[in-house]
């Protein structure tokens, strides 16, 4: 990865014209293929770029801080504590209950047919505390 200052560079020397794609590449001492690649526009500035823009995506970045949930010295967000709490949150929705009745579609035949039921009948009694 390059830093971003190059990055700028090349991409302000492509739009002088007044230099090769070599010749720049030699000059910033990156590779060719790097410059080339700015100059198509097929790879990104930064890295940050080709991450997934979803609503879950973590971008990190900054100087290391307290975290006021766990008190450790990190770099916000705080991945420890977003952990802990997608661990402890429940998977079953708001009411809290599971449907261990479901049906999965599964094509299971003989003994891997009976071994499948009975591990879904024990972990539906694990989690509505049945048994043990």
């Amino acid at each position: 990865m390059i830093p971003a200052w190059k990055v700028q560079a090349v991409q302000t020397l492509l739009a002088e014209g007044h230099m090769s794609q070599r010749q720049i590449a030699k000059h910033l001492q990156v590779w060719r293929g790097i410059v080339a690649g700015i100059a198509r526009g097929t790879r990104p500035a930064c890295r940050c770029a080709e991450r997934a823009a979803g609503p879950d995506t973590v971008l990190r970045g900054g100087p290391p801080e307290r975290c006021p949930g766990c008190g450790g010295l990190v770099t916000m967000p705080c991945l420890a504590c977003r952990t802990r709490a997608a661990r402890t949150a429940r998977p079953c929705g708001a009411a809290g209950s599971c449907d261990f009745n479901e049906r999965l579609e599964l094509r299971l035949f003989g003994l891997d047919r009976t071994r499948y039921e009975e591990l879904r009948a024990r972990r539906g009694a694990e989690v509505l505390g049945l048994g043990s």
